[in-house]
């Protein structure tokens, strides 16, 4: 597909998931401090629909297919954050940062259905 041709999009739901946080903030000096995070999601089940776009004849999508069993495998995400307050007061202060953020998350759809439409604009069931 060329550029600017939606091609897929995916739409999940989750629920029942128990999200594990551990987080540190460290004070440097008085102007510059460092953060940091990470989350662990564990468990829960979810509902993924997939919409693609697979010719140009179509504005909406033209095979779709619909997981309702759908697990979580896992969920990590873990940041950073170095700031440097640049303006600083009694009551207040202004800082700037800078940091980096990572996300991994897989999801295994099991069974699921679905359909597409044809040239002739009628679904076809697709078991």
């Amino acid at each position: 597909m060329s550029k600017g041709h939606k091609c897929s999009q995916l739409n999940w739901r989750s629920q029942g998931i128990t999200l594990f946080t551990v987080g540190a903030d460290a004070q440097i000096d008085n102007d510059w401090s460092l953060n940091g995070s990470v989350n662990v999601g564990t468990g829960g089940n979810g509902h993924l629909v997939d919409y693609d776009w697979l010719s140009r004849g179509h504005h909406d999508w033209s095979h779709r297919s619909i997981h309702p069993l759908t697990e979580l495998d896992h969920y990590v995400a873990g940041a950073i954050e170095l700031d440097r307050i640049i303006y600083g007061n009694d009551t207040s202060s202004v800082a700037v940062g800078a940091g980096l953020r990572y996300t991994d998350v897989k999801w295994t759809a099991y069974r699921g259905w679905g359909d597409s439409f044809e040239r002739g604009g009628l679904p076809r069931y697709t078991p």
